[in-house]
């Protein structure tokens, strides 16, 4: 007698604290990944972005806090040293951390 092979679903267990990088692609996606991380059971999300990309955190940020009653985000500004790859200087770069907390 053969055995059945039974796939289980497992439920990824979401820590306290997730973090969302944002890079290129449209807010959408960025928005409902955090949405998402919230209704899974974190009880904090922090966005990350740096450079071009801070007017995307910020507007998912605005969009979650539309749909979520938050607690007043923490935001931290800073200045992060990179390496251009082409001429092997360091470069300023612009980043930002959003802390978000549902009440």
């Amino acid at each position: 007698m053969q055995k059945k092979n039974i796939e289980k679903t497992e439920v990824k267990k979401v820590s306290d604290h997730e973090t969302v990088k944002i890079g290129s692609k449209p807010a959408i996606n960025y928005l409902l990944a955090t949405a998402t991380l919230f209704a899974q059971g974190a009880k904090s999300v922090t966005l990350k972005a740096r450079g071009k990309s801070i007017i995307t955190a910020v507007n998912v940020e605005e969009g979650i806090k539309r749909r979520i009653s938050l607690k007043k985000p923490a935001i931290t500004l800073k200045t992060e040293m990179l390496q251009d790859h082409k001429t092997k200087k360091a470069v300023r770069v612009s980043a930002i951390d959003i802390l978000l907390e549902p009440k």
